[in-house]
Order: structure tokens, then sequence, then C-alpha cells
């Protein structure tokens, strides 16, 4: 019983974010971008804690840039720097 409800909660908790993150697709935002996590991908968040990883030839690090939001994949969205 205590499993079952568990496992309940974490699935509404599961629909929840990528409802939260679906709705957001198609959106300008500001991305505060941290680091570097692999070939030209940066990884940041928005004001509201979105993580987004972005592509840029420039170094991102520590640099807010507005990119719009292309789409979303466990729990993390992906984006496009806005020249």
């Amino acid at each position: 019983m205590k499993q079952e409800r568990s496992h309940d909660l974490i699935t509404v908790s599961d629909r929840m974010t990528d409802a939260f993150l679906q709705k957001h697709v198609g959106k300008v935002m500001p991305v505060l971008f941290e680091r570097c996590v692999g070939d030209d991908v940066y990884e940041g968040h928005t004001t509201n804690y979105m993580k987004v990883h972005a592509r840029s030839t420039k170094d991102l690090s520590n640099v807010i840039a507005d990119t719009k939001i292309l789409s979303v994949a466990e729990e993390m969205a992906f984006g496009e720097v806005e020249a």
C-alpha cells in the first residue's frame, strides 16, 4: 500500500513537471548559462529554475542569454540562443 502511494505520487509529479516544461516550448526566456557540458553544449537555468541545454560556438559560461525553448525531455529543456 505504501509503495503504491509512493509510486502514484512520483507519477503525478513527473506529469506535472512535464506539463510545466511543455508550456514553455516556443517561448524566449533569459537563461543564465553556468557551464559547458559537452561539445559546444552549455547548461543553465531560467529564472523559474528550468534546466536548459543549448549549443553555442561562443563561450556562454556565466552569461545571461535570451534563449528560445525548442523542446523538452527528461525534466530538461533544449533551446537555441537568440542572436
